[in-house]
């Protein structure tokens, strides 16, 4: 009877640990680019062939690797950043478990180049799987040149769950983004088939970096902040409150110019805000914090992405409060907006003896009528019209029954069958500007504006390329003439860039009219009289599926008379 249980071969040992580390592109890049900061490097090099599917190759002006030492650092857990546990809450560097080498190795085709300024020389290794297969001296500058072809050669399963070019390119941009805006002290320039995308020398100013990645409009709607305490500094950019993006994905933070995504640092931005912005709204922000190594672990992830904080409460509170600081003293916020703090319903209770009420306690039964049913044709014309509440949801009456219809939900399912019946047609209709408009972008915008110009044209958007990062928009959907059609354009970019998507196809394309809809319904809060609130129902029942808006949330809700009565203890 053969073993059931036997330890695995060194092989394939190498390649579930490469699979811990490299994911996809993006995550060599980031391996090989971090080697070359901690080599002290003060320019690197990124060329990318296929999205770096077919090539990635990475060069520096660092300190080199010894030509005694080249194999070394192709072995599992070699590495010259630490020597001991204790060092480990004391790191400086990116890198430090001595994976990055190994694990790219045994998935690709790898060449390595590196000279020590001491010597006249360098040396050159070739590895294939794993496998040293050449190695020689070699003229070159001082410094480390790595390439990386044929990611995932070996692991053909991998290689497939790759995604399009365009997808793993702006993974790539990501990371040479963060690193860029992590460390302005240091030029990094980003090629893929041959052409510059960004090039960011290096500067002692942060800010100039920021500008430089983010562009000079969103750069002047942001406002330095900076704080000196006893555990941590901080400083960097947060935004106006009326420059806003649909998600969370702009703002970051550099624990020790390290990249990090932490939930406790997310909310101590957010919750600043929260007078501000409407909840689906968020804020930019460019956070850089500073503080001891012995008072935050980077060890918690296999791609160093997690930190973990000894003290996360106080750092909470640091760097909210220095949020909160900064907007009131800031010119467009009225030094009369008062922070009203939350009452818990415990709390309203004790001062209201309304609430004192043995029906507070008590659960009222579920309602059998709060469920949404497809309404029949004709059913909001045939509703009576009694008033509204809080100038967001329009109160009717039926068969004695309150109907109450969500104002924004209703126009937003109006205005989504209008444009998808435009964009099935021959597209949305456009309006030309009467003087073209210059648009700037990021990187990331750019890349994927570059790769949807004629699909982007049948969202009504005519934009043609003027250089670089800059773009002329020349029409652009005829509904948003004389709106603020550049904050839609720019969440249309944002949302969809932000789930990792690179061209507007599938289900891309229903968001993004979801989203344009969404746009220009009419809002809460907005007043409307009874003539807007007739034709209203009257568009309501020209379209099919009446009953949600397209994110799926209902339109309008009927709670019976039966329900009324036994709310007031009348059955």
């Amino acid at each position: 009877m053969s073993p059931k249980i036997h330890q695995l071969s060194s092989d394939v040992v190498a390649k579930i640990a490469a699979g811990e580390v490299i994911e996809r592109p993006a995550s060599v890049v980031k391996e090989l680019v971090e080697n070359s900061i901690d080599a002290k490097a003060t320019d690197i090099e990124v060329h990318l062939f296929d999205g770096g599917k077919k090539i990635i190759e990475v060069v520096d002006n660092g300190e080199g690797i010894e030509p005694q030492e080249i194999e070394i650092a192709l072995k599992r857990h070699a590495t010259s950043k630490i020597k001991s546990v204790e060092e480990l809450w004391e790191l400086s560097s990116l890198g430090f478990r001595g994976e990055a080498l190994p694990s790219i190795a045994s998935v690709s085709i790898m060449e390595i180049s590196s000279r020590v300024k001491e010597n006249i020389s360098g040396i050159y290794l070739k590895v294939e799987g794993g496998k040293i297969k050449e190695k020689h001296e070699i003229g070159m500058p001082c410094g480390t040149k790595v390439k990386v072809e044929e990611l995932f050669f070996n692991l053909p399963a991998r290689k497939k769950f790759l995604k399009s070019t365009s997808t793993e390119l702006l993974h790539i941009t990501d990371n040479v983004n963060f690193f860029a805006l992590g460390f302005p002290n240091i030029s990094f320039s980003l090629f893929h088939n041959g052409k510059l995308l960004l090039r960011a020398l290096k500067s002692e100013e942060v800010g100039a970096r920021v500008r430089e990645i983010f562009g000079k409009t969103l750069f002047e709607g942001l406002v330095p902040i900076k704080r000196d305490y006893n555990m941590l500094k901080l400083s960097g950019y947060i935004s106006r409150p009326e420059i806003t993006r649909s998600s969370s994905k702009n703002i970051l933070f550099f624990v020790n110019r390290r990249i990090v995504k932490d939930k406790m640092l997310l909310s101590s931005v957010i919750q600043p805000y929260r007078h501000f912005l409407s909840k689906d709204k968020y804020p930019i922000s460019i956070l850089y914090i500073d503080i001891d190594p012995h008072l935050v672990d980077v060890n918690v992830h296999p791609q160093k992405a997690e930190v973990r904080f000894r003290e996360p409460n106080m750092i909470f509170r640091l760097i909210a409060q220095s949020i909160k600081e900064e907007l009131m003293q800031s010119s467009w916020v009225k030094e009369e907006i008062n922070f009203p703090t939350q009452r818990t319903v415990e709390q309203i209770r004790e001062k209201s003896s309304f609430f004192a009420s043995s029906f507070f306690d008590k659960n009222v039964a579920p309602q059998k009528k709060m469920e949404i049913a497809f309404p029949k044709k004709g059913f909001y014309q045939s509703l009576k019209i009694i008033g509204s509440l809080a100038n967001t949801y329009i109160l009717c009456e039926l068969d004695e029954d309150l109907i109450l219809v969500d104002q924004h939900a209703a126009h937003e399912r109006v205005m989504f069958e209008k444009l998808k019946k435009q964009y099935e047609n021959k597209g949305i209709i456009r309006q030309a500007l009467v003087v073209s408009y210059p648009l700037e972008l990021s990187l990331k915008e750019r890349l994927f504006v570059e790769e949807n110009m004629e699909a982007l044209i049948k969202f009504g958007f005519l934009i043609e390329p003027f250089g670089g990062n800059h773009f002329i928009v020349k029409e652009i959907p005829s509904f948003l003439a004389g709106k603020d059609w550049e904050s839609l354009f720019k969440d249309l970019l944002e949302e969809i860039i932000s789930k990792g998507v690179s061209k507007i196809i599938g289900d891309v394309k229903e968001k993004m009219l979801i989203t344009m809809a969404c746009h220009n319904a009419i809002r809460a809060k907005d007043s409307l009289n009874r003539i807007e609130i007739e034709a209203l129902f009257k568009e309501l029942d020209s379209i099919p599926f009446s009953g949600n808006c397209p994110h799926g949330r209902p339109i309008y809700i009927r709670i019976s008379n039966d329900s009324v009565k036994k709310m007031f203890k009348r059955e």
